[in-house]
Protein backbone atom coordinates (compact mmCIF):
# COMPACT_ATOMS: atom_id res chain seq x y z
CA UNK A 1 0.00 0.00 0.00
CA UNK A 2 1.56 3.66 -0.94
CA UNK A 3 1.98 5.74 1.99
CA UNK A 4 2.96 9.29 1.62
CA UNK A 5 6.43 9.06 3.41
CA UNK A 6 8.95 5.96 3.42
CA UNK A 7 9.47 4.20 6.43
CA UNK A 8 11.63 0.82 7.80
CA UNK A 9 10.34 -1.96 9.75
CA UNK A 10 12.51 -0.95 12.46
CA UNK A 11 10.95 2.47 13.06
CA UNK A 12 8.54 2.34 15.98
CA UNK A 13 7.33 6.31 14.87
CA UNK A 14 4.90 5.05 12.06
CA UNK A 15 2.17 2.16 12.72
CA UNK A 16 0.13 0.55 10.29
CA UNK A 17 -3.60 0.38 11.06
CA UNK A 18 -5.84 -2.02 9.12
CA UNK A 19 -9.47 -0.66 8.87
CA UNK A 20 -12.66 -2.22 7.46
CA UNK A 21 -15.35 -0.46 5.63
CA UNK A 22 -19.05 -2.32 6.24
CA UNK A 23 -22.11 -2.10 4.45
CA UNK A 24 -24.76 -4.84 3.31
CA UNK A 25 -23.53 -5.33 0.05
CA UNK A 26 -19.69 -4.91 0.30
CA UNK A 27 -16.54 -5.18 2.75
CA UNK A 28 -13.11 -3.10 1.92
CA UNK A 29 -10.51 -3.84 3.46
CA UNK A 30 -7.60 -1.25 3.76
CA UNK A 31 -4.46 0.46 5.63
CA UNK A 32 -3.96 3.90 7.00
CA UNK A 33 0.09 5.15 8.79
CA UNK A 34 -0.56 7.09 11.91
CA UNK A 35 2.65 9.42 12.62
CA UNK A 36 3.30 8.24 16.39
CA UNK A 37 4.79 12.01 16.28
CA UNK A 38 1.87 13.90 14.90
CA UNK A 39 -0.57 12.77 16.12
CA UNK A 40 -2.30 11.71 12.84
CA UNK A 41 -2.92 9.66 9.76
CA UNK A 42 -0.80 9.96 6.54
CA UNK A 43 -2.83 10.23 2.79
CA UNK A 44 -2.25 7.36 0.68
CA UNK A 45 -0.42 8.79 -2.00
CA UNK A 46 0.79 7.59 -5.77
CA UNK A 47 4.27 7.69 -7.35
CA UNK A 48 3.94 10.55 -10.20
CA UNK A 49 6.76 10.94 -13.11
CA UNK A 50 7.30 14.44 -14.26
CA UNK A 51 9.60 16.08 -16.58
CA UNK A 52 12.16 18.86 -15.45
CA UNK A 53 12.09 21.39 -17.82
CA UNK A 54 15.54 22.38 -16.77
CA UNK A 55 17.74 19.35 -16.85
CA UNK A 56 14.74 17.74 -18.53
CA UNK A 57 15.17 14.33 -16.52
CA UNK A 58 12.57 12.05 -15.43
CA UNK A 59 11.94 12.53 -11.86
CA UNK A 60 9.23 11.07 -9.40
CA UNK A 61 7.20 12.34 -6.97
CA UNK A 62 4.57 11.51 -4.46
CA UNK A 63 1.07 13.34 -4.96
CA UNK A 64 -1.84 12.32 -2.33
CA UNK A 65 -4.87 10.77 -3.43
CA UNK A 66 -7.79 13.06 -3.73
CA UNK A 67 -11.30 11.42 -4.13
CA UNK A 68 -12.68 13.23 -7.66
CA UNK A 69 -14.69 16.67 -6.74
CA UNK A 70 -17.91 16.81 -8.81
CA UNK A 71 -19.44 20.46 -9.05
CA UNK A 72 -22.88 19.53 -11.28
CA UNK A 73 -24.07 15.86 -12.45
CA UNK A 74 -24.73 14.96 -15.86
CA UNK A 75 -28.42 14.63 -15.13
CA UNK A 76 -28.22 10.95 -14.44
CA UNK A 77 -27.32 8.45 -11.80
CA UNK A 78 -23.50 7.63 -11.64
CA UNK A 79 -21.80 4.28 -10.49
CA UNK A 80 -21.10 6.29 -7.52
CA UNK A 81 -24.45 7.72 -6.90
CA UNK A 82 -26.05 4.30 -7.52
CA UNK A 83 -23.70 2.69 -4.92
CA UNK A 84 -24.70 5.30 -2.40
CA UNK A 85 -28.58 4.62 -3.09
CA UNK A 86 -28.59 1.57 -2.60
CA UNK A 87 -26.44 1.02 0.45
CA UNK A 88 -29.08 3.69 2.16
CA UNK A 89 -31.80 1.72 0.66
CA UNK A 90 -30.22 -1.72 2.55
CA UNK A 91 -29.04 0.50 5.52
CA UNK A 92 -32.80 2.01 5.93
CA UNK A 93 -34.53 -1.38 5.86
CA UNK A 94 -32.08 -2.73 8.72
CA UNK A 95 -33.05 0.58 10.47
CA UNK A 96 -36.94 -0.59 10.17
CA UNK A 97 -36.68 -3.78 10.78
CA UNK A 98 -33.63 -6.22 10.03
CA UNK A 99 -36.15 -9.18 9.50
CA UNK A 100 -36.97 -7.43 5.74
CA UNK A 101 -33.60 -8.31 4.79
CA UNK A 102 -32.73 -11.51 6.94
CA UNK A 103 -36.26 -13.08 6.10
CA UNK A 104 -38.16 -11.31 3.85
CA UNK A 105 -40.73 -10.66 6.63
CA UNK A 106 -42.64 -7.39 7.73
CA UNK A 107 -42.13 -5.96 4.52
CA UNK A 108 -45.92 -4.21 5.48
CA UNK A 109 -43.68 -1.81 7.47
CA UNK A 110 -42.37 0.54 4.78
CA UNK A 111 -44.06 1.61 1.63
CA UNK A 112 -42.59 1.74 -1.22
CA UNK A 113 -44.74 4.67 -3.52
CA UNK A 114 -44.18 6.03 -7.22
CA UNK A 115 -45.54 9.52 -7.72
CA UNK A 116 -45.47 10.59 -11.73
CA UNK A 117 -47.81 13.76 -13.20
CA UNK A 118 -51.38 13.33 -14.42
CA UNK A 119 -50.20 15.86 -17.67
CA UNK A 120 -47.61 16.15 -19.43
CA UNK A 121 -44.76 18.72 -17.71
CA UNK A 122 -43.41 19.23 -21.56
CA UNK A 123 -45.28 22.35 -23.68
CA UNK A 124 -43.52 22.50 -26.89
CA UNK A 125 -40.10 21.73 -28.19
CA UNK A 126 -38.60 24.36 -30.50
CA UNK A 127 -35.15 24.64 -31.88
CA UNK A 128 -34.31 26.84 -28.90
CA UNK A 129 -34.98 23.93 -26.68
CA UNK A 130 -37.89 22.53 -24.37
CA UNK A 131 -40.60 24.47 -22.80
CA UNK A 132 -41.82 23.15 -19.43
CA UNK A 133 -45.41 24.02 -17.96
CA UNK A 134 -43.23 23.44 -14.79
CA UNK A 135 -39.10 22.85 -14.92
CA UNK A 136 -37.71 19.94 -12.72
CA UNK A 137 -36.88 22.56 -10.31
CA UNK A 138 -40.04 24.33 -9.67
CA UNK A 139 -41.41 20.89 -10.07
CA UNK A 140 -39.52 19.72 -6.84
CA UNK A 141 -39.30 23.04 -5.01
CA UNK A 142 -43.25 24.02 -5.50
CA UNK A 143 -45.03 20.46 -5.23
CA UNK A 144 -42.54 17.74 -4.25
CA UNK A 145 -40.86 19.27 -1.06
CA UNK A 146 -43.94 20.41 -0.14
CA UNK A 147 -45.69 16.82 -0.39
CA UNK A 148 -42.61 15.87 1.74
CA UNK A 149 -42.91 18.09 4.25
CA UNK A 150 -46.16 17.33 4.35
CA UNK A 151 -46.00 13.71 4.86
CA UNK A 152 -43.32 13.52 7.19
CA UNK A 153 -45.71 15.79 9.46
CA UNK A 154 -48.51 14.31 9.19
CA UNK A 155 -47.53 10.27 9.71
CA UNK A 156 -43.71 11.12 11.45
CA UNK A 157 -41.67 9.92 8.66
CA UNK A 158 -38.09 9.65 9.89
CA UNK A 159 -36.48 7.63 7.38
CA UNK A 160 -36.77 7.98 3.92
CA UNK A 161 -35.11 7.62 0.41
CA UNK A 162 -36.00 9.02 -2.96
CA UNK A 163 -34.80 9.12 -6.18
CA UNK A 164 -36.21 11.38 -9.41
CA UNK A 165 -36.17 9.86 -12.96
CA UNK A 166 -37.98 10.67 -16.54
CA UNK A 167 -40.62 8.14 -17.79
CA UNK A 168 -41.02 7.50 -21.67
CA UNK A 169 -42.39 10.74 -22.49
CA UNK A 170 -39.88 13.05 -20.78
CA UNK A 171 -41.95 13.96 -17.68
CA UNK A 172 -40.08 13.41 -14.11
CA UNK A 173 -41.27 11.08 -11.71
CA UNK A 174 -40.24 10.15 -8.60
CA UNK A 175 -39.99 6.53 -6.26
CA UNK A 176 -39.88 7.08 -2.64
CA UNK A 177 -39.36 4.64 -0.20
CA UNK A 178 -40.72 5.26 3.44
CA UNK A 179 -40.07 4.24 7.33
CA UNK A 180 -43.84 3.05 7.62
CA UNK A 181 -46.99 1.76 6.06
CA UNK A 182 -49.16 5.10 4.79
CA UNK A 183 -52.30 4.59 3.11
CA UNK A 184 -52.22 5.19 -0.26
CA UNK A 185 -55.15 7.39 -0.38
CA UNK A 186 -53.68 9.78 1.44
CA UNK A 187 -50.48 9.78 -0.49
CA UNK A 188 -52.64 10.51 -3.77
CA UNK A 189 -54.50 13.13 -2.04
CA UNK A 190 -51.47 14.89 -1.00
CA UNK A 191 -49.74 14.56 -4.19
CA UNK A 192 -52.62 15.89 -6.79
CA UNK A 193 -52.91 18.30 -4.30
CA UNK A 194 -49.57 19.94 -4.04
CA UNK A 195 -48.53 19.14 -8.28
CA UNK A 196 -52.25 21.34 -8.97
CA UNK A 197 -50.10 24.22 -7.56
CA UNK A 198 -48.64 23.97 -11.01
CA UNK A 199 -51.64 23.18 -12.73
CA UNK A 200 -51.10 19.21 -13.44
CA UNK A 201 -54.17 18.05 -12.05
CA UNK A 202 -56.33 21.03 -13.74
CA UNK A 203 -54.42 20.16 -17.48
CA UNK A 204 -55.73 16.71 -16.80
CA UNK A 205 -59.35 17.18 -15.88
CA UNK A 206 -59.38 19.59 -18.62
CA UNK A 207 -58.21 17.31 -21.35
CA UNK A 208 -60.34 13.70 -19.88
CA UNK A 209 -63.40 16.06 -19.72
CA UNK A 210 -63.54 15.72 -24.09
CA UNK A 211 -63.17 12.42 -24.13
CA UNK A 212 -66.42 9.72 -24.15
CA UNK A 213 -66.11 6.60 -22.64
CA UNK A 214 -65.31 4.94 -25.89
CA UNK A 215 -62.31 7.29 -26.21
CA UNK A 216 -61.40 6.60 -22.35
CA UNK A 217 -61.61 2.76 -23.29
CA UNK A 218 -59.65 2.90 -26.58
CA UNK A 219 -56.85 4.82 -24.74
CA UNK A 220 -56.77 2.22 -21.74
CA UNK A 221 -56.54 -0.64 -24.34
CA UNK A 222 -53.85 0.99 -26.28
CA UNK A 223 -51.67 1.61 -23.04
CA UNK A 224 -52.44 -1.93 -21.50
CA UNK A 225 -51.54 -3.95 -24.88
CA UNK A 226 -48.18 -1.61 -25.12
CA UNK A 227 -47.47 -3.09 -21.46
CA UNK A 228 -48.45 -6.75 -21.85
CA UNK A 229 -48.18 -7.21 -25.56
CA UNK A 230 -51.51 -8.65 -25.46
CA UNK A 231 -55.40 -6.95 -25.65
CA UNK A 232 -56.72 -7.11 -22.42
CA UNK A 233 -60.09 -9.26 -21.30
CA UNK A 234 -63.46 -7.86 -20.96
CA UNK A 235 -64.01 -7.65 -17.14
CA UNK A 236 -60.41 -5.48 -17.56
CA UNK A 237 -62.30 -3.25 -20.42
CA UNK A 238 -65.27 -3.95 -17.98
CA UNK A 239 -62.79 -2.37 -15.09
CA UNK A 240 -62.20 0.80 -17.92
CA UNK A 241 -65.97 1.57 -18.02
CA UNK A 242 -66.82 1.69 -14.08
CA UNK A 243 -63.62 4.51 -13.85
CA UNK A 244 -64.87 6.42 -16.56
CA UNK A 245 -67.73 6.88 -15.00
CA UNK A 246 -66.17 7.05 -11.67
CA UNK A 247 -63.73 10.07 -12.80
CA UNK A 248 -66.46 11.62 -14.74
CA UNK A 249 -68.33 11.77 -11.58
CA UNK A 250 -65.57 13.12 -10.01
CA UNK A 251 -64.93 15.64 -12.82
CA UNK A 252 -61.45 14.66 -13.19
CA UNK A 253 -59.77 15.95 -10.19
CA UNK A 254 -58.62 12.94 -8.71
CA UNK A 255 -56.33 11.15 -11.11
CA UNK A 256 -54.29 8.00 -10.43
CA UNK A 257 -50.75 9.82 -9.82
CA UNK A 258 -49.63 7.19 -7.64
CA UNK A 259 -48.26 3.86 -7.64
CA UNK A 260 -47.79 1.54 -4.19
CA UNK A 261 -45.64 -1.68 -4.90
CA UNK A 262 -46.54 -4.29 -3.10
CA UNK A 263 -43.60 -5.67 -1.51
CA UNK A 264 -45.02 -8.68 0.38
CA UNK A 265 -44.67 -10.79 -3.17
CA UNK A 266 -41.74 -9.74 -3.60
CA UNK A 267 -38.44 -12.71 -2.46
CA UNK A 268 -36.08 -10.40 -1.63
CA UNK A 269 -36.99 -6.76 -1.15
CA UNK A 270 -33.64 -4.91 -1.12
CA UNK A 271 -32.82 -6.22 -4.35
CA UNK A 272 -36.15 -5.23 -5.95
CA UNK A 273 -36.15 -1.71 -4.65
CA UNK A 274 -32.27 -1.56 -5.77
CA UNK A 275 -33.29 -2.47 -8.83
CA UNK A 276 -36.42 -0.62 -9.58
CA UNK A 277 -35.01 2.88 -8.19
CA UNK A 278 -31.61 2.44 -9.97
CA UNK A 279 -32.58 1.68 -13.31
CA UNK A 280 -31.38 3.77 -16.26
CA UNK A 281 -34.17 4.65 -18.53
CA UNK A 282 -32.66 2.63 -21.40
CA UNK A 283 -34.91 4.22 -24.33
CA UNK A 284 -33.90 3.55 -27.53
CA UNK A 285 -33.03 6.27 -30.39
CA UNK A 286 -36.43 5.75 -32.25
CA UNK A 287 -38.43 6.38 -28.72
CA UNK A 288 -36.76 9.03 -27.86
CA UNK A 289 -37.68 10.55 -31.76
CA UNK A 290 -41.31 9.32 -31.35
CA UNK A 291 -41.81 11.41 -28.02
CA UNK A 292 -40.40 14.69 -29.29
CA UNK A 293 -42.32 14.12 -32.53
CA UNK A 294 -45.62 15.05 -30.17
CA UNK A 295 -44.31 18.04 -28.76
CA UNK A 296 -42.34 19.59 -32.15
CA UNK A 297 -43.77 20.37 -35.32
CA UNK A 298 -39.94 20.10 -36.58
CA UNK A 299 -38.66 17.29 -38.23
CA UNK A 300 -35.15 18.30 -37.89
CA UNK A 301 -34.36 18.59 -33.81
CA UNK A 302 -30.92 19.34 -32.92
CA UNK A 303 -28.71 16.74 -31.20
CA UNK A 304 -29.06 18.85 -27.89
CA UNK A 305 -32.53 18.35 -27.29
CA UNK A 306 -31.87 14.77 -27.59
CA UNK A 307 -29.21 15.37 -24.60
CA UNK A 308 -31.26 16.91 -22.71
CA UNK A 309 -35.16 15.11 -22.86
CA UNK A 310 -33.86 12.08 -20.22
CA UNK A 311 -31.54 14.23 -17.57
CA UNK A 312 -32.93 15.53 -14.89
CA UNK A 313 -32.78 19.40 -13.78
CA UNK A 314 -31.06 19.72 -10.25
CA UNK A 315 -31.13 16.91 -7.13
CA UNK A 316 -31.50 13.42 -8.75
CA UNK A 317 -32.06 11.61 -5.53
CA UNK A 318 -31.66 11.77 -1.26
CA UNK A 319 -32.16 10.10 1.68
CA UNK A 320 -32.36 11.66 5.19
CA UNK A 321 -29.40 12.99 6.69
CA UNK A 322 -29.34 10.17 9.23
CA UNK A 323 -29.64 7.56 6.67
CA UNK A 324 -26.62 9.66 5.47
CA UNK A 325 -24.78 8.97 8.69
CA UNK A 326 -25.01 5.54 9.47
CA UNK A 327 -24.73 3.98 6.44
CA UNK A 328 -21.05 4.67 6.67
CA UNK A 329 -19.65 2.32 9.05
CA UNK A 330 -15.67 1.90 9.55
CA UNK A 331 -14.19 -0.58 12.19
CA UNK A 332 -10.89 -1.30 13.23
CA UNK A 333 -9.92 -5.04 11.15
CA UNK A 334 -9.38 -7.49 14.50
CA UNK A 335 -7.93 -10.44 13.61
CA UNK A 336 -11.20 -12.26 13.67
CA UNK A 337 -12.95 -10.02 11.69
CA UNK A 338 -10.39 -10.86 9.19
CA UNK A 339 -11.38 -14.05 9.51
CA UNK A 340 -14.84 -13.72 9.22
CA UNK A 341 -14.24 -11.99 6.03
CA UNK A 342 -12.05 -14.94 4.70
CA UNK A 343 -14.84 -17.86 5.77
CA UNK A 344 -16.88 -15.34 3.54
CA UNK A 345 -15.15 -15.39 0.49
CA UNK A 346 -14.29 -19.19 0.68
CA UNK A 347 -17.28 -20.68 1.40
CA UNK A 348 -19.61 -18.69 -1.05
CA UNK A 349 -18.66 -19.53 -4.54
CA UNK A 350 -20.62 -16.49 -5.97
CA UNK A 351 -18.31 -13.85 -4.05
CA UNK A 352 -16.31 -11.21 -5.75
CA UNK A 353 -13.12 -9.83 -4.60
CA UNK A 354 -11.66 -6.85 -6.13
CA UNK A 355 -7.74 -6.49 -5.36
CA UNK A 356 -6.00 -3.06 -5.90
CA UNK A 357 -2.76 -1.62 -4.55
CA UNK A 358 -4.20 0.35 -1.84
CA UNK A 359 -7.32 -1.53 -0.93
CA UNK A 360 -9.13 -5.05 -1.19
CA UNK A 361 -13.13 -5.07 -1.50
CA UNK A 362 -15.61 -8.28 -1.59
CA UNK A 363 -18.69 -7.64 -3.00
CA UNK A 364 -21.20 -9.82 -1.42
CA UNK A 365 -25.16 -10.27 -0.90
CA UNK A 366 -26.63 -9.07 2.51
CA UNK A 367 -27.47 -13.17 3.12
CA UNK A 368 -24.05 -14.00 2.65
CA UNK A 369 -22.93 -11.14 4.95
CA UNK A 370 -25.36 -11.67 7.60
CA UNK A 371 -24.75 -15.59 7.81
CA UNK A 372 -21.13 -15.60 7.27
CA UNK A 373 -19.80 -12.85 9.49
CA UNK A 374 -21.70 -13.31 12.66
CA UNK A 375 -19.27 -10.39 14.63
CA UNK A 376 -19.40 -7.89 11.58
CA UNK A 377 -22.83 -7.82 11.15
CA UNK A 378 -23.53 -7.53 15.01
CA UNK A 379 -21.09 -4.18 15.08
CA UNK A 380 -22.68 -2.76 11.64
CA UNK A 381 -26.07 -3.18 13.29
CA UNK A 382 -25.35 -1.55 16.38
CA UNK A 383 -23.55 0.99 14.47
CA UNK A 384 -26.71 2.15 12.48
CA UNK A 385 -29.04 1.55 15.75
CA UNK A 386 -27.01 4.22 17.25
CA UNK A 387 -28.25 6.54 14.73
CA UNK A 388 -31.94 5.34 15.50
CA UNK A 389 -32.10 5.76 19.11
CA UNK A 390 -35.08 7.37 19.46
CA UNK A 391 -37.37 4.67 17.32
CA UNK A 392 -38.94 2.13 18.88
CA UNK A 393 -37.37 -0.54 21.38
CA UNK A 394 -38.87 -3.30 19.10
CA UNK A 395 -36.16 -2.20 16.66
CA UNK A 396 -32.74 -3.32 19.24
CA UNK A 397 -35.57 -6.18 20.65
CA UNK A 398 -35.86 -7.52 16.91
CA UNK A 399 -32.11 -7.22 15.87
CA UNK A 400 -30.74 -9.04 18.51
CA UNK A 401 -33.76 -12.50 18.81
CA UNK A 402 -32.27 -12.33 15.06
CA UNK A 403 -28.96 -12.44 15.28
CA UNK A 404 -29.34 -15.19 18.34
CA UNK A 405 -30.75 -17.56 15.41
CA UNK A 406 -27.30 -17.83 14.28
CA UNK A 407 -25.51 -20.85 14.85
CA UNK A 408 -23.43 -20.49 18.26
CA UNK A 409 -20.72 -22.73 17.47
CA UNK A 410 -19.54 -21.17 14.90
CA UNK A 411 -15.41 -21.69 14.21
CA UNK A 412 -12.83 -19.84 12.86
CA UNK A 413 -9.85 -21.86 14.05
CA UNK A 414 -8.82 -22.72 10.35
CA UNK A 415 -9.78 -19.90 8.87
CA UNK A 416 -6.67 -18.89 6.94
CA UNK A 417 -6.80 -14.64 6.98
CA UNK A 418 -7.89 -13.43 3.39
CA UNK A 419 -5.38 -10.82 2.69
CA UNK A 420 -1.39 -10.38 3.56
CA UNK A 421 -0.03 -6.91 3.62
CA UNK A 422 3.27 -6.17 3.00
CA UNK A 423 4.08 -4.06 5.66
CA UNK A 424 8.10 -3.46 4.84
Amino acid sequence: MAVAISYNKDNDRFIRHKFLSLSPTSTTIYERTFDKLEGCYHKTSKKVEYVDEETGELNTVDEVIKPPVFTSHKGTLSDKGRRNLQRSIYTMLNMVNPDILIKNEHTDDVTFCTLTLPSSQIKSIKSTGIEYHATDKQIKRVAFNSFMTIIKEKFEVKFFVWVAEKQLNGSIHFHILFDRKIDYRSIRDIWNSCINNLGFVDRYSDKMKKLSASDYIALRIKDYKRKHKILPDDAEIERYLHLFHANHFEDWKNPNSTDIQKLYKVKNVAAYVCKYMSKSHGHTESDIKKQISQYSSKSDISPAIYETFYKIDGRIWQCSQTISKARKCIVVAEDTYLDEVSYLVKSNKNIKVFDDERFTTVLHSFKQFFNSCYQLYEKYYYHISSFAHDFTNTLVDCAISSLCDFKENFNFNKVQTLIAYDCT
